[in-house]
């Protein structure tokens, strides 16, 4: 992955890929513009109360984490984003 360049298109086509990350198994689920971001829903079985447009706690869904592609301070990879082994 070294050599090629990480593009939203790429990002893109990550979208459903299973992935490992923090040693849960994930499935990137969105890719955010900004940064960018991808966005994945942990598959381990532990859910969170989601809120609803009103606020009221109404149904139990997957946790998401998000993973910075890019480092704040520079275009190199973030290490949690290397870490996915993703192939782009």
């Amino acid at each position: 992955m070294a050599s090629t360049t990480i593009t939203l298109e790429r990002l893109r086509a990550c979208i459903g890929r299973e992935v490992m990350c923090a040693g849960e198994p994930c499935t990137v689920i969105e890719v955010l513009e900004e940064g960018p971001t991808l966005v994945l829903s942990c598959q381990s079985g532990n859910t969170v109360v989601q809120a609803n447009q009103h606020g009221e706690a109404t149904r139990r869904v997957p946790r998401t984490r998000t993973v910075p592609v890019f480092n704040a301070d520079s275009d190199q990879p973030h290490p949690d984003f290397l870490k996915l082994n993703l192939v782009l």
